[in-house]
Protein backbone atom coordinates (compact mmCIF):
# COMPACT_ATOMS: atom_id res chain seq x y z
CA UNK A 1 0.00 0.00 0.00
CA UNK A 2 2.45 2.42 0.68
CA UNK A 3 3.50 1.95 -3.03
CA UNK A 4 0.48 3.63 -4.14
CA UNK A 5 1.21 7.11 -2.37
CA UNK A 6 2.85 7.98 -5.08
CA UNK A 7 -0.19 8.95 -6.88
CA UNK A 8 -0.96 11.21 -3.97
CA UNK A 9 0.22 14.36 -6.56
CA UNK A 10 -1.89 12.56 -9.47
CA UNK A 11 -5.24 13.99 -8.16
CA UNK A 12 -4.11 16.73 -5.45
CA UNK A 13 -6.75 19.15 -3.69
CA UNK A 14 -6.78 22.89 -4.47
CA UNK A 15 -5.85 23.15 -1.21
CA UNK A 16 -4.70 21.58 2.56
CA UNK A 17 -4.31 22.31 6.08
CA UNK A 18 -0.10 22.20 7.10
CA UNK A 19 0.71 20.57 10.51
CA UNK A 20 4.00 20.25 11.96
CA UNK A 21 4.22 18.33 14.80
CA UNK A 22 7.47 19.28 16.99
CA UNK A 23 8.27 16.17 19.15
CA UNK A 24 10.23 17.33 22.46
CA UNK A 25 9.47 17.71 25.53
CA UNK A 26 11.53 18.36 29.03
CA UNK A 27 9.15 15.88 30.60
CA UNK A 28 6.48 13.31 30.10
CA UNK A 29 2.81 14.51 31.19
CA UNK A 30 0.91 11.10 32.05
CA UNK A 31 -2.78 12.71 30.39
CA UNK A 32 -0.51 13.16 27.05
CA UNK A 33 -0.69 10.75 24.48
CA UNK A 34 1.27 12.71 21.50
CA UNK A 35 4.71 11.10 20.64
CA UNK A 36 7.49 13.33 22.48
CA UNK A 37 11.27 12.46 23.11
CA UNK A 38 14.06 14.32 24.83
CA UNK A 39 15.19 17.65 23.72
CA UNK A 40 18.74 17.08 23.22
CA UNK A 41 20.93 19.64 20.97
CA UNK A 42 22.04 16.69 18.54
CA UNK A 43 17.91 15.50 18.24
CA UNK A 44 16.76 19.49 17.41
CA UNK A 45 19.13 19.51 14.73
CA UNK A 46 18.30 15.88 13.19
CA UNK A 47 14.81 17.18 13.69
CA UNK A 48 14.91 20.58 11.74
CA UNK A 49 17.41 19.08 9.31
CA UNK A 50 15.30 16.48 8.30
CA UNK A 51 12.05 18.72 8.40
CA UNK A 52 13.89 20.93 6.16
CA UNK A 53 14.08 18.47 3.42
CA UNK A 54 10.65 16.82 4.21
CA UNK A 55 8.65 19.94 3.56
CA UNK A 56 10.59 20.88 0.39
CA UNK A 57 10.18 17.57 -1.04
CA UNK A 58 6.51 18.35 -0.50
CA UNK A 59 6.23 21.81 -1.73
CA UNK A 60 8.36 20.76 -5.33
CA UNK A 61 5.84 18.02 -5.71
CA UNK A 62 2.48 20.05 -4.80
CA UNK A 63 3.56 22.92 -6.75
CA UNK A 64 0.20 24.85 -7.13
CA UNK A 65 -1.41 23.72 -3.79
CA UNK A 66 -2.51 26.37 -1.66
CA UNK A 67 -2.01 25.73 2.87
CA UNK A 68 -5.12 26.91 4.38
CA UNK A 69 -3.76 27.25 7.46
CA UNK A 70 -0.67 26.57 9.29
CA UNK A 71 -0.78 24.52 12.74
CA UNK A 72 2.66 23.80 14.64
CA UNK A 73 2.06 21.22 17.76
CA UNK A 74 3.46 18.44 19.73
CA UNK A 75 5.43 17.67 22.18
CA UNK A 76 6.49 21.55 23.24
CA UNK A 77 6.97 23.51 20.84
CA UNK A 78 8.14 26.50 22.39
CA UNK A 79 11.34 24.57 24.10
CA UNK A 80 12.78 25.55 20.61
CA UNK A 81 15.13 28.82 21.11
CA UNK A 82 14.71 31.60 19.10
CA UNK A 83 17.23 30.67 16.39
CA UNK A 84 15.33 27.24 16.06
CA UNK A 85 11.83 28.88 16.34
CA UNK A 86 13.25 30.76 12.86
CA UNK A 87 14.35 28.00 10.92
CA UNK A 88 10.86 25.98 11.63
CA UNK A 89 9.09 29.06 10.66
CA UNK A 90 11.37 30.00 7.50
CA UNK A 91 9.58 27.24 6.08
CA UNK A 92 5.98 28.73 5.93
CA UNK A 93 7.32 32.37 5.18
CA UNK A 94 5.14 32.08 2.36
CA UNK A 95 2.24 31.65 4.04
CA UNK A 96 2.91 34.68 6.71
CA UNK A 97 0.02 36.84 6.74
CA UNK A 98 -2.20 34.90 4.57
CA UNK A 99 -3.60 31.98 6.39
CA UNK A 100 -4.42 31.44 10.43
CA UNK A 101 -0.84 30.04 11.77
CA UNK A 102 -0.98 28.79 15.09
CA UNK A 103 1.32 27.21 17.24
CA UNK A 104 1.40 25.35 20.82
CA UNK A 105 3.20 26.90 24.17
CA UNK A 106 3.73 25.78 27.36
CA UNK A 107 3.86 28.43 30.03
CA UNK A 108 6.91 27.37 31.27
CA UNK A 109 8.57 27.71 28.13
CA UNK A 110 7.54 30.80 26.72
CA UNK A 111 9.05 34.03 27.31
CA UNK A 112 8.38 37.95 25.70
CA UNK A 113 11.58 37.27 23.22
CA UNK A 114 10.27 34.00 22.08
CA UNK A 115 6.17 35.70 21.31
CA UNK A 116 7.89 38.75 19.66
CA UNK A 117 9.98 36.48 17.58
CA UNK A 118 6.98 34.09 16.36
CA UNK A 119 5.05 37.63 15.95
CA UNK A 120 7.91 39.09 13.15
CA UNK A 121 7.89 36.01 11.31
CA UNK A 122 4.22 35.48 11.11
CA UNK A 123 3.04 32.89 13.39
CA UNK A 124 -0.77 35.04 14.30
CA UNK A 125 -2.30 32.63 16.93
CA UNK A 126 -0.62 31.35 20.17
CA UNK A 127 -2.46 28.40 21.98
CA UNK A 128 -0.94 28.01 25.78
CA UNK A 129 -1.08 24.66 27.43
CA UNK A 130 -2.07 26.04 30.72
CA UNK A 131 -4.59 23.12 31.96
CA UNK A 132 -5.43 24.53 35.53
CA UNK A 133 -5.02 27.36 37.32
CA UNK A 134 -4.77 25.40 40.13
CA UNK A 135 -1.78 24.28 41.51
CA UNK A 136 -3.16 21.05 43.25
CA UNK A 137 -4.58 20.33 39.68
CA UNK A 138 -1.45 20.99 38.06
CA UNK A 139 0.38 18.93 39.78
CA UNK A 140 -1.60 16.09 39.75
CA UNK A 141 -1.58 16.22 35.83
CA UNK A 142 2.20 16.32 36.15
CA UNK A 143 2.54 19.47 34.71
CA UNK A 144 5.98 21.81 35.30
CA UNK A 145 4.50 25.12 35.68
CA UNK A 146 2.81 26.92 38.95
CA UNK A 147 -0.38 29.18 38.01
CA UNK A 148 1.48 32.22 38.20
CA UNK A 149 3.28 31.20 35.35
CA UNK A 150 0.35 30.75 33.49
CA UNK A 151 -1.54 34.07 34.31
CA UNK A 152 2.07 35.96 33.12
CA UNK A 153 2.43 33.75 29.73
CA UNK A 154 -1.21 34.81 29.06
CA UNK A 155 -0.89 38.84 29.71
CA UNK A 156 2.38 38.22 27.86
CA UNK A 157 0.70 36.77 25.16
CA UNK A 158 -1.95 39.35 24.79
CA UNK A 159 0.39 42.26 24.90
CA UNK A 160 1.71 40.31 21.46
CA UNK A 161 -0.63 38.50 19.63
CA UNK A 162 -4.52 39.47 19.60
CA UNK A 163 -5.39 36.16 18.77
CA UNK A 164 -4.67 33.64 22.15
CA UNK A 165 -6.04 30.42 23.20
CA UNK A 166 -5.71 28.21 26.39
CA UNK A 167 -6.00 24.92 26.76
CA UNK A 168 -7.92 23.87 29.93
CA UNK A 169 -8.62 20.13 31.46
CA UNK A 170 -11.43 18.54 33.45
CA UNK A 171 -11.78 15.54 34.98
CA UNK A 172 -8.24 15.52 36.31
CA UNK A 173 -7.83 13.55 39.67
CA UNK A 174 -9.26 15.13 42.59
CA UNK A 175 -10.96 18.01 40.55
CA UNK A 176 -13.51 19.35 42.25
CA UNK A 177 -16.71 21.44 40.53
CA UNK A 178 -16.02 24.63 42.31
CA UNK A 179 -12.16 24.51 41.51
CA UNK A 180 -13.00 24.18 37.47
CA UNK A 181 -15.68 26.42 37.99
CA UNK A 182 -12.99 28.58 39.61
CA UNK A 183 -10.50 28.19 36.32
CA UNK A 184 -13.65 29.21 33.84
CA UNK A 185 -13.63 32.64 36.09
CA UNK A 186 -10.15 32.91 35.62
CA UNK A 187 -10.22 32.42 31.98
CA UNK A 188 -12.87 34.29 31.14
CA UNK A 189 -11.82 37.53 33.36
CA UNK A 190 -8.34 37.67 29.92
CA UNK A 191 -9.07 38.87 26.50
CA UNK A 192 -8.93 35.69 25.29
CA UNK A 193 -10.27 34.91 21.84
CA UNK A 194 -10.66 30.73 22.17
CA UNK A 195 -10.29 28.48 24.87
CA UNK A 196 -10.39 24.73 24.56
CA UNK A 197 -11.82 22.44 27.37
CA UNK A 198 -10.31 18.95 27.11
CA UNK A 199 -11.42 16.07 29.09
CA UNK A 200 -8.62 14.70 30.69
CA UNK A 201 -9.38 11.23 28.78
CA UNK A 202 -9.01 13.23 25.38
CA UNK A 203 -12.08 14.87 23.74
CA UNK A 204 -10.02 14.11 20.43
CA UNK A 205 -12.34 11.98 18.60
CA UNK A 206 -9.41 9.11 18.00
CA UNK A 207 -10.30 6.71 20.81
CA UNK A 208 -14.05 6.78 20.15
CA UNK A 209 -13.11 6.79 16.11
CA UNK A 210 -10.43 3.49 16.75
CA UNK A 211 -13.98 1.28 18.47
CA UNK A 212 -12.93 2.10 22.11
CA UNK A 213 -16.09 3.33 23.87
CA UNK A 214 -15.05 5.29 27.49
CA UNK A 215 -17.35 3.97 29.77
CA UNK A 216 -21.35 5.15 29.81
CA UNK A 217 -20.10 5.98 33.30
CA UNK A 218 -17.05 7.75 32.86
CA UNK A 219 -19.18 9.62 30.13
CA UNK A 220 -22.26 10.84 32.59
CA UNK A 221 -19.67 12.01 35.14
CA UNK A 222 -17.43 14.33 33.14
CA UNK A 223 -21.54 15.61 31.71
CA UNK A 224 -21.47 17.72 34.91
CA UNK A 225 -17.55 19.34 34.12
CA UNK A 226 -18.95 19.78 30.25
CA UNK A 227 -22.71 21.05 31.39
CA UNK A 228 -20.95 23.96 33.32
CA UNK A 229 -18.18 24.98 30.57
CA UNK A 230 -21.07 25.28 28.25
CA UNK A 231 -23.54 27.27 30.43
CA UNK A 232 -20.87 29.29 31.73
CA UNK A 233 -18.89 30.22 28.80
CA UNK A 234 -21.86 30.46 26.82
CA UNK A 235 -22.74 33.36 29.72
CA UNK A 236 -19.19 35.30 29.14
CA UNK A 237 -19.22 35.79 25.12
CA UNK A 238 -18.24 32.66 23.75
CA UNK A 239 -19.70 29.97 20.91
CA UNK A 240 -19.41 26.73 21.81
CA UNK A 241 -18.82 25.53 18.29
CA UNK A 242 -17.24 21.98 18.92
CA UNK A 243 -17.13 19.80 21.38
CA UNK A 244 -14.20 20.71 23.06
CA UNK A 245 -13.70 24.24 21.70
CA UNK A 246 -15.53 27.52 22.61
CA UNK A 247 -14.26 31.16 20.54
CA UNK A 248 -15.04 34.54 20.27
CA UNK A 249 -17.40 36.04 17.46
CA UNK A 250 -15.50 34.51 14.63
CA UNK A 251 -12.81 33.64 16.09
CA UNK A 252 -13.04 29.31 15.48
CA UNK A 253 -10.02 27.85 15.05
CA UNK A 254 -9.51 27.36 11.31
CA UNK A 255 -7.81 24.13 11.11
CA UNK A 256 -9.89 22.54 13.66
CA UNK A 257 -12.78 22.57 11.50
CA UNK A 258 -10.99 21.63 8.16
CA UNK A 259 -10.38 18.42 9.92
CA UNK A 260 -13.59 17.79 11.26
CA UNK A 261 -15.19 19.12 7.77
CA UNK A 262 -12.93 16.08 6.67
CA UNK A 263 -10.92 18.19 3.78
CA UNK A 264 -7.27 17.82 3.63
CA UNK A 265 -4.20 18.05 5.55
CA UNK A 266 -0.39 17.27 5.20
CA UNK A 267 1.57 16.24 8.28
CA UNK A 268 5.29 16.95 8.98
CA UNK A 269 7.10 15.85 11.44
CA UNK A 270 7.74 12.18 13.52
CA UNK A 271 3.84 11.07 13.92
CA UNK A 272 2.65 13.67 11.97
CA UNK A 273 -0.80 12.48 10.33
CA UNK A 274 -1.71 13.34 6.64
CA UNK A 275 -5.43 13.12 4.95
CA UNK A 276 -3.90 14.19 1.64
CA UNK A 277 -4.23 12.71 -2.08
CA UNK A 278 -7.15 10.23 -1.58
CA UNK A 279 -5.05 8.17 1.35
CA UNK A 280 -4.86 8.41 4.99
CA UNK A 281 -1.07 7.59 6.53
CA UNK A 282 0.83 8.66 9.75
CA UNK A 283 4.86 9.23 9.99
CA UNK A 284 6.27 6.93 12.27
CA UNK A 285 6.48 8.27 15.74
CA UNK A 286 10.02 7.74 16.22
CA UNK A 287 12.42 10.37 15.09
CA UNK A 288 15.15 8.36 14.01
CA UNK A 289 13.13 6.13 11.94
CA UNK A 290 11.43 9.09 10.60
CA UNK A 291 14.94 10.95 10.26
CA UNK A 292 16.59 7.65 8.00
CA UNK A 293 13.19 7.53 5.41
CA UNK A 294 13.72 11.46 4.92
CA UNK A 295 17.52 11.29 4.55
CA UNK A 296 17.31 8.01 2.25
CA UNK A 297 14.71 9.89 -0.02
CA UNK A 298 12.05 7.47 1.03
CA UNK A 299 10.03 8.52 3.59
CA UNK A 300 8.14 5.66 5.81
CA UNK A 301 4.20 5.81 6.16
CA UNK A 302 2.31 3.85 8.62
CA UNK A 303 -1.11 2.90 8.50
CA UNK A 304 -1.55 3.66 5.37
CA UNK A 305 -5.44 4.35 4.01
CA UNK A 306 -6.74 4.58 0.42
CA UNK A 307 -10.02 6.48 0.88
CA UNK A 308 -13.28 5.69 -0.57
CA UNK A 309 -16.69 7.22 -0.60
CA UNK A 310 -17.72 5.05 2.07
CA UNK A 311 -14.79 5.67 4.61
CA UNK A 312 -14.93 9.40 4.20
CA UNK A 313 -18.76 9.80 4.49
CA UNK A 314 -18.22 7.80 8.24
CA UNK A 315 -15.36 9.72 8.95
CA UNK A 316 -17.25 13.09 7.67
CA UNK A 317 -20.25 12.37 9.93
CA UNK A 318 -18.70 11.24 13.15
CA UNK A 319 -15.91 14.26 12.99
CA UNK A 320 -18.66 16.68 12.04
CA UNK A 321 -20.95 15.76 14.84
CA UNK A 322 -18.75 17.06 17.19
CA UNK A 323 -19.36 20.34 15.63
CA UNK A 324 -22.86 21.86 17.83
CA UNK A 325 -23.88 22.36 14.70
CA UNK A 326 -23.87 19.49 13.23
CA UNK A 327 -23.83 17.78 9.80
CA UNK A 328 -25.70 18.71 6.67
CA UNK A 329 -26.67 15.21 5.39
CA UNK A 330 -27.78 16.49 1.92
CA UNK A 331 -24.82 18.15 1.30
CA UNK A 332 -23.01 15.09 2.66
CA UNK A 333 -24.38 12.60 0.04
CA UNK A 334 -23.63 14.87 -2.62
CA UNK A 335 -19.69 15.22 -1.42
CA UNK A 336 -19.67 11.59 -1.51
CA UNK A 337 -21.66 10.23 -3.85
CA UNK A 338 -20.60 6.68 -4.12
CA UNK A 339 -21.41 5.97 -0.28
CA UNK A 340 -24.31 4.11 1.13
CA UNK A 341 -26.27 5.58 3.49
CA UNK A 342 -28.54 3.36 4.18
CA UNK A 343 -26.29 1.94 6.42
CA UNK A 344 -26.71 4.44 8.94
CA UNK A 345 -30.46 5.28 8.53
CA UNK A 346 -31.69 2.57 11.70
CA UNK A 347 -28.71 3.96 14.21
CA UNK A 348 -29.69 7.68 13.45
CA UNK A 349 -33.33 6.75 13.95
CA UNK A 350 -32.55 4.61 17.46
CA UNK A 351 -30.18 7.33 18.63
CA UNK A 352 -32.96 9.95 17.79
CA UNK A 353 -35.25 8.38 19.74
CA UNK A 354 -33.37 7.99 22.95
CA UNK A 355 -32.53 11.53 22.45
CA UNK A 356 -28.99 11.80 21.66
CA UNK A 357 -29.59 13.45 18.30
CA UNK A 358 -31.99 15.43 16.28
CA UNK A 359 -32.66 16.82 12.55
CA UNK A 360 -33.47 20.44 12.06
CA UNK A 361 -32.98 22.56 9.37
CA UNK A 362 -31.36 19.80 7.23
CA UNK A 363 -28.88 19.27 9.50
CA UNK A 364 -27.84 16.36 12.07
CA UNK A 365 -26.33 16.90 15.02
CA UNK A 366 -26.04 16.06 18.68
CA UNK A 367 -28.73 17.10 21.21
CA UNK A 368 -27.87 19.08 24.47
CA UNK A 369 -28.18 15.11 26.22
CA UNK A 370 -25.74 14.07 23.29
CA UNK A 371 -22.85 16.37 23.48
CA UNK A 372 -21.67 14.74 26.79
CA UNK A 373 -22.15 11.13 25.01
CA UNK A 374 -20.41 11.97 21.84
CA UNK A 375 -17.88 8.96 21.83
CA UNK A 376 -20.79 6.14 22.68
CA UNK A 377 -22.90 7.84 19.54
CA UNK A 378 -19.95 7.92 17.65
CA UNK A 379 -19.24 4.08 18.28
CA UNK A 380 -23.05 3.30 17.50
CA UNK A 381 -21.76 4.60 13.85
CA UNK A 382 -18.92 3.02 13.12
Amino acid sequence: MQDKLKDIFKNPPKETAAYVHVPFCARTCAYCKFYKTAPTFQNIEIYLQCLEKETSRFFNSAKGIEISSVFIGGGTPSILNESQLSRLAKIFERQAGNVEWTIEASPSTINPKKLKTLKSLGVNRISLGVQSFNERTLKNLGRPHKPEASQEAIAQSLEVFGNVNIDLIFGAPNQTMEGWHSDLEKAASYPLSHISAYCLEFESATSCCAGNEKPFETQIKEADFLDLAMDFLAQNGFKHYEISNYAKPKKECAHNLNTRDMNSWIGFGPSGASQFGGFRFRNPSDLNSWAKGILENSPKREDVVKLDDDELFNSALVFGLRKIDGVNLESLKSRFKGADFSHYEEPVKFLISIGLMEKSGGFLRLTRKGIPLADSVAVELL
